[in-house]
């Protein structure tokens, strides 16, 4: 589902119209996304968490193989696909088509305190990851090399590189669910 906060919602709309790679835009579409979230006072959060997003490693490493012509972006990417008789069905944050395959990133505006809290989540969150990687091999016939948590607070990057373990994960959740 894409329920979130106003304010995840705000930072999600701020990152999918402004320039990902230099931040043009930012300032002026946070304060119109946390107007339109009706959270207007918080516009200096929405632009803080989207500054942290554009400045993460995985947006820097982007831009260098932009740089290079070597990857291709994609924002706000839907995807469908069947898994185990059932239609799973998603938006990918930020897809990245690079020279090692296809890179999955999930932007998360959760507000986590400690380690632990960060580990708890991406535990939590494998198995979206997962069904995120098995349905952008399954529409676009590339190899996912890896996908990437973003948490915009506290500012820190998850990285899952084994992906065959992520998808089997995810196929077992949707299989024991169904």
């Amino acid at each position: 589902g894409r329920g979130s906060s106003n304010l995840g919602r705000a930072v999600h709309a701020v990152l999918q119209s402004i320039d990902i790679i230099t931040g043009d835009g930012l300032e002026a579409a946070s304060r119109a996304q946390a107007a339109a979230e009706g959270i207007p006072d918080q516009w200096e959060d929405v632009a803080a968490l989207a500054r942290t997003a554009v400045d993460s490693k995985v947006v820097r490493r982007l831009a260098s193989q932009l740089a290079a012509d070597q990857a291709n972006y994609y924002r706000e990417v839907f995807v469908s696909a069947p898994i185990n008789g059932q239609l799973v069905e998603g938006f990918i944050d930020l897809l990245i088509d690079g020279p090692d395959g296809m890179v999955v990133v999930d932007y998360k505006t959760d507000t986590l305190d400690t380690a632990q809290e960060v580990a708890d989540a991406s535990d939590r969150h494998r198995t979206q990851m997962g069904l995120y990687a098995w349905a952008t091999h399954e529409v676009t016939g590339n190899p996912v090399a890896e996908t990437v948590l973003l948490f915009l607070r506290p500012k820190e990057e998850r990285s899952f590189t084994d992906i065959d373990a992520l998808v089997a994960k995810a196929k077992d959740a949707v299989a024991a669910a169904g």
